[in-house]
Formats: structure tokens, sequence, C-alpha cells
């Protein structure tokens, strides 16, 4: 059964979003921490793939994480897109559509959630400098490079470790 599935899940490790991983996802998850690729299409991956979400470099619970919060991005209101572009000084060009603002913000949410060497891979193919830069500066500077409106963001951790 699916529960059972989830409390091996838990005591092996294996990464799983639990709050909505299917049978598959349960079992992906496992062959996933054992060593093993994952059988067939898992219904979040599924999801990814039809929403650009690159799921093959993610964890099954990166993946989830990044799905939800694209979901949550297709349900909110312009308004609500218009302060997280505003966040990461972002400017909505006039003209501009909700699903322009969605595909922006989710390439954002996935670059949060890539495997640190990948985000470095995708700072060389753009040009930026990304060496000895955490994630919290490099998403940043991501941004700012791939969008020229964009104005760097400030890392709210600056100074933190200092």
């Amino acid at each position: 059964p699916r529960e059972a599935l989830r409390q091996e899940c838990l005591s092996r490790g294996a990464s799983a979003a639990f709050d909505f991983a299917t049978r598959l996802d349960l079992e992906n998850a496992l062959r996933e921490s054992a060593g093993f690729p994952s059988s067939g299409t898992s219904k979040v991956r599924s999801q990814c793939l039809e929403r650009g979400i690159p799921a093959h470099l993610l964890t099954s619970e990166e993946a989830g994480e990044v799905l939800a919060a694209v979901k949550r991005l297709e349900e909110s209101k312009t308004s609500e897109l218009k302060k997280m572009y505003e966040q990461w000084g972002l400017v909505v060009e006039a003209g501009s559509e909700k699903a322009d603002m969605v595909r922006t913000l989710t390439s954002i949410f996935v670059w949060q959630a890539l495997p640190i060497e990948e985000l470095r891979k995708l700072c060389r193919e753009k040009g930026v400098q990304s060496t000895l830069a955490s994630r919290d500066e490099i998403v940043p500077k991501l941004v700012a490079a791939t969008w020229p409106s964009a104005a760097p963001v400030a890392s709210r951790y600056k100074n933190f470790f200092s």
C-alpha cells in the first residue's frame, strides 16, 4: 500500500514530495535512493515536463516543490505576480501576459532548486561570474543577466556571516 511505501521512503531517507506523491512517485524515490533509475514517468515528473521544469536535474522532492510553487503561480492574480516581479527587480513591460510572468518566475524557482553544479554551468553559459558564490548570490545575478531590465537584487543575507 501507499502508506507502507511512504514509511519505507521515510526510513531510508528517500526524497519524495509526500503530500501529493503517487505510488509511482514513491517507488521511484526508493529506486533513486538505492541508485537505480526511476521507472517510467511519475505524475509529478510528467507535470513538470508539461511546464518546462527540468525534473531530471532535480530530486523527486525538489521537483515536487517547484511544481507546487509553479501551480501557485498559475493560480495567482496578475497583481500578485507583479509584486513577485518587483521583489526580483524585474520590470513588467507593457503588453506582458500573465503566462509570460509565470514562465519567468518559473525559471527563477527552478534556478533556486537546481544543484549548485548545474547552476554554475548555467552561469558559464550566460557569462555570469559564479565562483565561490552561494546560491543566494548566484540567482539574482542570473536574473539580471537574463532579463536586462532587472536590477540586481541584494541578498537578504548580506553581511550575515561577516
